[in-house]
């Protein structure tokens, strides 16, 4: 049996980040630590589309934010990683919760001691990505723009963010060449380029929905596309009813939308499963009708549906003119009421009218 790989962690040390109301100074790592290489695979796997994730959300390099991480905890093999669920080695308590261990220091010359501290404990590694994430974006307590130089719109490529790091987050001025060959040896670059594409279609504004809300968030822009930051979750409109105005399809299959709280003028993007649509039965048929002479809207799609619609015109135009109806649909409104609209074909183009403008028959 081949003798297996092992890798040899550098160690660093940092000189700022924000505890709870201190300054602390996180320690990367628990010394040397040795680790088997199918392990450091299986850390980088298990944990890629969460730093991702979570950079993106903060519009962080996904590569600096997870060399750190590889760098601070041992591929998660560290004692603050398997005891305290802290990837970063951020002191201080995390909603009353700490561990204490022995760490590394140094005094105001520089030079090295070592100290029992106390670190965050966190419920899980995604709470610790998250709070590093926070305290990129937010800085530490005297300037909350301590670290604006890693964001991205601030950092033309991760290599401009892992020299800032140098000067304000390690005390080794070589920080970001450790934290760059990490990147380079895991191709962690490629986590950089990954925002979700989106194919949007506008709406009218005048269709509406319900949010259910539970388990989703509410975003500026859709999720993990360049500059979306959460909002808060969406469960705190449970129950509003919405304006939708436009649709975008991410490339995972998702369909986001952009809503409006009835009354406000507040924005914001969200998961259609975070909302509730009125049901619409469909059923095929075909038979010809004529246009009354009542003014009502032709749509794209049927109106208030998942999918929006946009206006065709108005059917009054078409009035006693026969068309060709191929669909019928029957939209259950919240209250139980219902309403009827049919697909219909007007010069070789379909869409989607009211029943009260067409009739049948003679």
């Amino acid at each position: 049996m081949k003798k297996k790989e092992l890798v040899k962690l550098m160690t660093a040390a940092f000189v700022a980040c924000v505890g709870v109301g201190i300054v602390s100074l996180p320690v990367i790592g628990d010394g040397e630590v040795v680790v088997e290489a199918s392990k450091t695979d299986d850390f980088i796997n298990k944990m890629s589309a969460s730093v991702q994730s979570t950079s993106q959300k903060n519009n962080l390099y996904s590569s600096v934010t997870f060399a750190q991480m590889i760098l601070e905890c041992s591929y998660g093999q560290s004692e603050l990683a398997l005891k305290a669920n802290n990837y970063f080695g951020i002191k201080g308590s995390y909603y009353g919760a700490s561990y204490s261990k022995k760490s590394l220091e140094y005094d105001k010359k520089g030079k090295p001691y070592y100290a029992v501290s106390k670190f965050k404990k966190y419920p899980s590694a995604q709470a610790s990505i998250d709070d590093y994430a926070y305290h990129m974006r937010h800085g530490v307590s005297w300037d909350s723009k301590y670290y604006s130089g890693v964001w991205r719109e601030n950092a033309k490529d991760y290599k401009a963010a892992t020299k800032v790091l140098s000067s304000k987050y390690s005390t080794s001025s070589a920080y970001h060449n450790s934290l760059n060959n990490l990147i380079s040896k895991y191709h962690l670059d490629r986590l950089d380029e990954r925002y979700s594409t989106v194919k949007y279609t506008g709406g009218t504004g005048s269709e509406s929905a319900q949010v259910i809300g539970a388990g989703y968030d509410l975003y500026n822009h859709v999720s993990n596309t360049e500059y979306s930051a959460n909002k808060g979750p969406a469960s705190k409109l449970a129950g509003k009813r919405v304006y939708l105005d436009c649709t975008g399809i991410k490339s995972d299959g998702t369909t986001w939308y952009r809503i409006r709280v009835a009354g406000t003028s507040t924005l914001y993007w969200v998961d259609g499963r975070a909302l509730k649509f009125r049901p619409v039965e469909y059923s095929g048929m075909y038979t010809t009708a004529r246009f009354n002479d009542v003014s009502s809207d032709l749509r794209s799609h049927v109106y208030n549906s998942v999918a929006l619609s946009q206006s065709r015109g108005n059917a009054q135009k078409y009035k006693n003119q026969t068309t060709v109806v191929n669909q019928k649909a029957v939209i259950t409104d919240y209250s139980g009421s219902q309403s009827t609209m049919y697909r219909v074909s007007i010069n070789g183009t379909t869409m989607w009218a009211s029943s009260r403008a067409v009739r049948f028959g003679k």
